[in-house]
């Protein structure tokens, strides 16, 4: 006689992203990619970690909103809809490290940015892009409205070996941050403002200011 066993290629048990993350919780790659369809708030004292290449979709006009921890790890995707944005606030820390061979990616078309509001987070071997081409603007009926500024706004935060590409404007910093061995280029306006003791080293600007030149 012959035993036969099924086996589901699917995980049974993916956790589902809550709209607050009170719990340290971990996107496995098993489960990927994941939906978010609501905004979520990651509560100060907790981590959501985004395991190595996985996939997340943020719906149109929702954010993270983070208060403790988001670690990503590389190789990880985020594919964010529409006006949709991911900001720190209070003590919230945004750790994003990919690798040479494997960067991380925040993409998609007329998303908002990634605001950086306090001190501590850190940015490195990423891309940070828009995906539609036309700097950001988004169609609103016939007409084309300039929606968004910075792509990136960082407090006493650093970034390097990293991308910024195709949005209106590139990289904001203030109160000491730094960005280090970056690329900044393809921006419908500004490439970079440094403020606050602020730094900028290394970094290579180029195909900027594409609406002054229309």
């Amino acid at each position: 006689s012959f035993l036969f066993f099924a086996f589901n290629a699917y995980p049974q048990n993916c956790a589902v992203v809550p709209q607050v993350v009170d719990a340290d919780q971990t996107l496995s790659i098993l489960c990927s990619p994941y939906a978010i369809s609501t905004s979520v708030v990651i509560s100060a004292g907790k981590t959501l970690t985004i395991d190595s290449g996985v996939v997340v979709n943020l719906s149109d006009e929702k954010y993270l909103d983070v208060r403790g921890t988001l670690k990503v790890n590389e190789g990880a995707t985020f594919n964010m809809g529409i006006g949709s944005h991911i900001q720190t606030n209070d003590s919230g820390i945004l750790d994003a490290q990919g690798t040479q061979a494997d960067s991380i990616t925040f993409t998609g078309a007329s998303w908002k940015y990634i605001n950086i509001n306090n001190a501590g987070s850190t940015i490195k071997y990423a891309k940070i892009l828009n995906a539609n081409g036309d700097f950001g603007a988004s169609l609103i009926g016939t007409e084309v409205e300039i929606g968004w500024d910075w792509i990136l706004q960082m407090k006493g935060s650093s970034i390097e070996n990293s991308r910024i590409s195709s949005s209106i404007r590139g990289v904001y910093l203030t109160s000491a941050s730094t960005m280090k061995n970056s690329k900044i280029h393809d921006l419908g306006s500004t490439a970079m403002e440094v403020n606050g003791n602020s730094t900028a080293t290394g970094n290579e600007i180029y195909d900027v200011n594409a609406f002054e030149k229309n």
